[in-house]
């Protein structure tokens, strides 16, 4: 059984299924996360449905790229580093 499709399907071969779902569910957050709608103030309002006219789908983006997310995730990672000595 074929779980992920296209480029997807190609990046995940040879992992177990746990490891195919984590890396599915990294690259869906960019469609749902980009979907949802917040107030001024930061709180949720709704999320665009895929047929809404402002619905996004960024992993249909000519420019989406895994390497991409991946360098994303790091350089967040990196950025949430303390320096050691800077805590007390």
């Amino acid at each position: 059984m074929t779980i992920l499709r296209g480029k997807a399907s190609q990046t995940t071969d040879g992992l177990s299924y746990a490891e195919r779902m984590t890396y599915k569910l990294q690259m869906k957050l960019s469609v749902l996360l980009s979907n949802n709608v917040v107030d001024a103030d930061g709180r949720f309002v709704n999320q665009r449905e895929p047929g809404d006219p402002d619905f996004v789908n960024p992993m249909a983006a000519d420019d989406d790229s895994l390497v991409d997310v991946t360098h994303n995730s790091i350089d967040h990672l990196e950025s949430l580093k303390i320096p050691i000595g800077s805590h007390s």
